[in-house]
Formats: C-alpha cells, sequence, structure tokens
C-alpha cells in the first residue's frame, strides 16, 4: 500500500497550525500569562543561546513535522472524514502532548495553568487544521 502525502496541504496545514501559535501566544491572547507562569518578563521568552527569529523558524520546522506526521497518520488509518481525523487528533494530544507535558507539572514544578496554555495551543492547532 502507497501513502502518497499532499505536501501542499501540509505545508498550509503547518502556516495555519504555526499562525495558530502566533495568536495563542500574543496579547490578544495567553502571552502575559504564559510569560508570568514561567517567571520571564513577555520580551524574554526565547531560550538560552537563541534569538527570536532562530527560535520562530525551528518552531516552524517543528510544526510543520508534526503536521507532516499527523498526515501520515491520517492516511495510514484511512481516516477519510474530517471527524475520524478530528478523533485521531485527540487521541494523539492525549496521548503523546498532553502526557509528556503533565510530567512537567509532577516533576518540573511547573501549573496546571503553563500546563493548560502549552497543551491547548497544541490541541487546538491539531484539531484547528485538519476539520
Amino acid at each position: 500500500m502507497e501513502f502518497l502525502v499532499n505536501y501542499w496541504a501540509v505545508l498550509v496545514a503547518a502556516i495555519a497550525a504555526y499562525a495558530v501559535g502566533a495568536i495563542w501566544y500574543s496579547p490578544v491572547l495567553f502571552s502575559s500569562i504564559w510569560a508570568a507562569e514561567l517567571k520571564r518578563a513577555p520580551g524574554q521568552m526565547v531560550g538560552a543561546g537563541f534569538t527570536a527569529p532562530v527560535a520562530m523558524i525551528y518552531e516552524f520546522i517543528s510544526t510543520f513535522v508534526m503536521t507532516y506526521v499527523l498526515a501520515n497518520i491520517i492516511l495510514f488509518t484511512d481516516a477519510n472524514t474530517a471527524s475520524l481525523a478530528i478523533i485521531i487528533g485527540i487521541w494523539l494530544w492525549v496521548g503523546f502532548i498532553a502526557m509528556h507535558a503533565i510530567s512537567g507539572v509532577w516533576f518540573e514544578g511547573r501549573s496546571w495553568r503553563l500546563f493548560a496554555i502549552s497543551t491547548g495551543h497544541r490541541l487546538v492547532a491539531i484539531l484547528g487544521v485538519w476539520h
């Protein structure tokens, strides 16, 4: 069985997911709360050793890879309706994104609020671009 990913669709979905993140972490939504939870100033959100443009490029690459993998899983499972793709997205979010991030609450002392902001972004991005 051959799976043919539509790379244009993946690119558009990655751009859409990236745009969701830009809005999600902007002053319009959660940037100040997110920065406060990380105990940083809003302008100091980039990790050590990265400039904002470099971090944003890496984030786009990460978003593209996530979108590409999700497209392959949707093809592999033959999820040929929007509702099936959404169900797959939710299961992947619960099983991998949320479960990975929850260890930050348990072991790194991150707040549930930060967990909700970070994982909520990924859930909205996954569901928003694949329905």
